[in-house]
């Protein structure tokens, strides 16, 4: 459970945090579960959101340019809404700016080449333009929202990017300390069926200013009142700090006060799914 130290082995600042430390910290534990997800839920949102006739939703048939147009190609596809096959239609239709053509895409009754249709579309936008009571994209434009879970999946790892980065900088140019436990209560939650406390550590920095740490953990449930634990702050803002004992297991610090630590299974399972969900993202972005 985080450091066991002694006096003597405190290394001053600055200290070397080996890249094994880094990505086991960026990509290990439920991380890597996170970006399989991620990466998973990403097939869903190009399939659907990126198809999702999201143009649509903002067109407003009071305002609506009306064209009559031609349809010049049919063509079944692979893609069904509500059970009913999804049909492609390509289709001309003239302008004040001359021919224009557009793709639309429909479920009922099914046009045939040749037949001349009503095309709408946003006024100045002629390129937006879809058959009349059709869409502009494969799916309704409401399965856009098929992105939000993996935006929220990637806004955690964002949140939890910038918060071990944080550590890092601590464990890196932190100033190690002795802070003693000022309070301690009982939540009301537990985590993995470890009870966890509100804890309020105060501690001194290096020109005898008192400052204090609240923190919320299931790792430090024996310490009691008065009780001392080691403790990082940031010189440049010592009111930021983090208690050593919650630092992610695969940390040690060597006999020589070192940063030490090895890239876990969960790290490297991570990395390749990261890898993968990124690589995958971003051929659909630009192929």
């Amino acid at each position: 459970m985080g450091f066991e130290l002694d006096d003597h082995q405190c290394s001053e600042p600055p200290r070397s945090v080996p890249w094994a430390v880094r990505l086991d910290l960026f990509f290990g534990g439920w991380r890597a579960a996170i970006w399989g997800v991620l990466g998973f839920l990403s097939i869903f949102g190009w399939t659907f959101g990126g198809n999702a006739d999201v143009a649509g939703l903002f067109l407003d048939p009071d305002t609506a340019v009306v064209r009559q147009g031609v349809v010049t190609r049919v063509e079944p596809t692979g893609a069904s809404v509500m059970d009913k096959q999804v049909i492609r239609y390509d289709i001309t239709f003239t302008g004040p700016s001359g021919e224009h053509r557009a793709v639309s895409y429909g479920t009922g009754s099914r046009l045939d080449q040749g037949d001349e249709v009503e095309v709408i579309h946003p006024p100045g936008e002629p390129e937006a333009a879809r058959i009349a009571g059709q869409r502009g994209a494969m799916f309704p434009g409401g399965l856009v929202l098929m992105w939000l879970p993996v935006l929220v999946l990637a806004s955690i790892l964002l949140l939890d990017l910038r918060k071990r980065l944080r550590q890092i900088r601590l464990l890196r140019d932190g100033v190690m300390v002795r802070a003693r436990c000022l309070a301690r209560e009982r939540a009301s939650v537990q985590v993995n069926g470890r009870q966890v406390y509100k804890l309020r550590l105060g501690y001194a920095d290096d020109l005898g200013e008192a400052h204090d740490l609240e923190l919320r953990t299931s790792r430090m449930s024996e310490l009691a009142e008065e009780d001392t634990t080691w403790l990082l702050y940031d010189a440049s803002d010592p009111r930021r700090g983090i208690a050593v004992a919650r630092l992610p297991e695969p940390l040690r610090l060597s006999a020589e006060g070192m940063v030490t630590g090895s890239l876990s299974r969960s790290a490297m399972a991570g990395m390749g799914l990261a890898a993968l969900s990124v690589i995958g993202n971003l051929a659909a972005l630009f192929g």
